[in-house]
């Protein structure tokens, strides 16, 4: 996927948001409280991991699909709603999975699915709502940053 200084700042600042808000929520519902350490270790590895994932799936290709699938109009808050809804699908999904599996303990690994699914639902809400705080957010410190009017 080809991606510009534009997009790739909007990028970038979407993980950096994402990271935060899902090294903070996650351990909670985990285990009801959050260390420093962790929030680290966690801010680390989700932002890798969202980086990597939004650089090689097209997610503001796909949610623009499926916005244009339900009869939204581009640039129009239904299609925002429902492209972000579709984003935050697929990156809740994963980064969800792959936070549990990576921070779970041994001894838990057996309940992994049981672990992850009670924490999906709020994985999934925290991913949509912060998408949606973020991305515009993120575009208009792009467009500063590259100079584009507003």
């Amino acid at each position: 996927m080809k991606i510009d200084k534009f997009g790739l700042m909007v990028t970038i600042w979407m993980c950096l948001f994402l990271a935060v808000v899902l090294s903070i929520i996650l351990p909670f519902i985990a285990t009801g409280s959050l260390t420093l350490a962790e929030f680290f270790e966690g801010f680390i590895v989700s932002f890798v991991i969202s980086l990597v994932i939004t650089l090689i799936i097209p997610l503001m290709e796909w949610g623009g699909r499926v916005a244009a699938a339900c009869g939204a109009q581009p640039e129009t808050l239904p299609w925002h709603l429902i492209s972000t809804a579709a984003l935050a699908l697929i990156m809740g999904t994963l980064l969800s999975l792959i936070m549990v599996i990576y921070f779970i303990p041994p001894e838990a690994r057996p309940f992994f699915l049981f672990i992850w699914i009670g924490m999906y639902p709020f994985a999934l809400l925290a991913t949509y709502i912060a998408a949606l705080i973020a991305a515009p957010i993120g575009v208009a410190i792009a467009k500063k940053c590259c100079g584009i009017p507003g």
